[in-house]
């Protein structure tokens, strides 16, 4: 999930701004991995913990909102008006980590087409939430040529969607359990669901999986 706030400089470049929210949102929305929400229409609570996530109001100690919204992600957006163009900054924050990702700036001209440019705009972006946001989900369920994993649409993944199946095998380091991540082949997404989805394995030719191994699925970048 993606929330956006955007910041006006100027209140001649309001209609601008409300143009490139409005477009950069469909934008987003038409690639089905993320949901853009409005931080003014959500409840007061929800805004609240936006709000502390992006050090807007007093922080007593740091909201997780990643554990309230899946895959989530921030992205304050500044819009400024230099002269005959725009400038455009994105700073996003990741919502489980509170860390803040490098930005993307772009200068927009006045005669460009602003659906070209919200296009240009939603592509940086998505490569920045695959680069930065892979599925990742732990196998809860082993049958003898199908996995289901705990993630679904409602994360954001997606029928067809491939993943790095990984081994974690427990290693102690200084008392505290640590894990060492080994590949064990391929796996592709068949039946998607809400939270739970079904994925079909392609395990190496020297890998037999057990019953007790700890097995992890990561979305492979495309």
């Amino acid at each position: 999930m993606v929330e956006a706030t955007i910041h006006e400089k100027d209140a001649l470049v309001h209609a601008r701004t409300l143009l490139y929210s409005r477009l950069l949102s469909a934008e987003l929305t038409r690639w089905g991995r993320v949901t853009c929400v409005n931080r003014d229409t959500l409840p007061q609570d929800l805004r609240e913990l936006l709000m502390s996530t992006l050090g807007l109001t007093e922080s007593r100690a740091q909201l997780n909102l990643g554990h309230i919204l899946p895959v989530s992600m921030l992205l304050n957006i500044e819009l400024i008006q230099h002269g005959k163009k725009y400038l455009v900054n994105i700073s996003p924050v990741d919502t489980e980590t509170t860390k803040e990702l490098p930005p993307i700036q772009r200068q927009l001209g006045h005669q460009q087409d602003a659906s070209e440019q919200c296009r240009e705009l939603a592509a940086d972006i998505k490569k920045m939430i695959l680069k930065h946001k892979l599925l990742f989900a732990q196998v809860f369920k082993h049958e003898k040529n199908k996995l289901q994993v705990g993630l679904g649409s409602f994360h954001g993944a997606q029928t067809n969607t491939t993943f790095t199946i990984i081994k974690r095998t427990p290693v102690p380091v200084r008392n505290r359990k640590d894990y060492r991540e080994s590949k064990m082949g391929a796996a592709e997404l068949v039946e998607l669901g809400e939270n739970v989805s079904d994925v079909i394995p392609t395990y190496l030719s020297d890998y037999q999986p057990q019953s007790d191994d700890i097995l992890w699925v990561r979305e492979k970048v495309q």
